[in-house]
């Protein structure tokens, strides 16, 4: 499993939801990578066509306003819970974008470099520390 969306995670504690509820759109807003987060907790699946198993959303969608800080401030909190780096998720291979032809791409985690620790671990382990 890779790092949660921590723009989902965020906007899902702002509106108390549960881990039902979904991002389902996002707009950055301006130049400070804050982002306006449109989710709903799916009505079910896609039966047939094109999305078929995917899940089905119905508006009107929820909508929340999610500063970069935020989740900066999740992330951080993140890797303090479970010693695994937020860029990965702890794998140390973060997703590099997708293609028809390949499908998903994956490249070494540029936060851990590839070790899957946070910075702040990987750097205390090195001085012969614990976090």
């Amino acid at each position: 499993m890779n790092a949660p969306n921590f723009f989902e995670v965020c906007a899902r504690e702002k509106l108390q939801r549960g881990p039902d509820w979904q991002l389902v759109a996002w707009e950055l807003v301006g130049d400070t990578d804050d982002a306006v987060i449109s989710g709903a907790v799916p009505v079910g699946l896609y039966m047939r066509g094109a999305r078929k198993g995917s899940p089905k959303f119905v508006p009107p969608f929820e909508k929340c306003v999610v500063t970069r800080a935020e989740t900066l401030a999740r992330a951080l909190t993140y890797e303090a819970e479970t010693g695994h780096c937020s860029g990965c998720g702890g794998k140390g291979q973060a997703w590099a974008g997708w293609s028809a032809s390949e499908g998903d791409r994956y490249r070494q985690c540029k936060r851990c470099d590839g070790s899957g620790e946070p910075p702040v671990a990987r750097q205390a382990s090195a001085l012969g520390a614990t976090p």
